[in-house]
């Protein structure tokens, strides 16, 4: 049998942005300030994108790898970080999408 790492979960705060609410996430599971991460968001995913997006209350969920980490945001704004160095590419919360993650970030329409 496979273990798979459950990830950890960050729920948004009212007066925060998605991708707020990634670096907040990122920086805590790091144990670091955020403007202490070693990548900037930006260099990885676009923030007003995947803030504009999750905002359009359209169920779609979005991954991607930041550093030696996957991220993936919910329809709902829930974070979830789950570290790189796993036993298997499947993810507790949507194998299908983290599978084979050939692209550094992947959007999936779940309508």
């Amino acid at each position: 049998m496979t273990m798979v790492e459950a990830p950890d979960v960050y729920e948004p705060t009212a007066e925060e942005t998605v991708s707020d609410t990634v670096i907040r996430a990122l920086a805590d599971s790091k144990g670091v300030d955020p403007a202490q991460l070693d990548v900037r968001l930006y260099d990885v995913v676009d923030p007003d994108a995947l803030d504009r997006l999750c905002a359009s209350g359209g169920g779609c969920r979005v991954a991607f790898t930041y550093a030696d980490q996957r991220v993936v945001v919910d329809g709902g704004g829930t974070v979830h970080i789950t570290g790189q160095n796993r036993t298997s590419t499947e993810s507790p919360v949507n194998p299908q999408v983290l599978r084979g993650a050939a692209s550094p970030w992947q959007m999936v329409f779940n309508r």
